[in-house]
């Protein structure tokens, strides 16, 4: 009889173990750099994602342009910001961050209603030993086009980390 309660409290106290490494603090930090405007340079081919607000996603080249939360709708308008994140418990040259955009309520082609979505993506590791990528939403479709405030998030290993809101004004 004692051996079974041995095992049982030993297995009793393992997940409060394991528990206290998932809930411990996030070390990471991140800067978000260049808010604002930016230039489209290049765009990848669409790849289709039903959960997006346009119904599709693509892979954008971007110049900075101006530091500003207001941004004016207009077609293939970029707005959102470069970032850097600062992870001194990981060496991997990628990193996965999602990303998530919330918006007023628009409603796609198909009747589809959106307030926002988050996708997967990935930051990679440069010679400064941080994790650099860039947040974007571009203008494409008319039934985007919707002032109000947009906000662009970065979420890292389920923190939200890093987010800038834009206030989206019709011409």
């Amino acid at each position: 009889m004692r051996v079974s309660v041995f095992l049982l409290l030993v297995f009793s106290s393992l997940p409060s173990f394991a528990a206290a490494g998932v809930d411990a603090p996030l070390t990471a930090s991140i800067r978000i750099e260049n808010y604002g405007l930016y230039q489209l340079l290049d765009k990848s081919d669409q790849s289709f994602n039903p959960e997006s607000t346009a119904g599709y996603e693509s892979v954008i080249n971007t110049r900075f342009i101006e530091k500003t939360d207001v941004i004016a709708l207009k077609k293939n308008r970029v707005f959102g910001f470069n970032y850097a994140i600062n992870d001194p418990n990981t060496a991997e040259e990628w990193v996965v961050v999602d990303i998530k955009i919330s918006h007023p309520l628009t409603t796609n082609f198909l009747g589809h209603q959106s307030t926002g979505f988050s996708r997967q993506s990935a930051a990679r590791l440069k010679a400064d030993g941080r994790y650099h990528n860039g947040a974007f939403y571009v203008f494409t479709e008319d039934y985007e086009m919707v002032p109000g405030l947009w906000v662009v998030s970065v979420i890292y290993r389920g923190e939200f980390v890093a987010r800038q809101s834009f206030s989206i004004t019709a011409d």
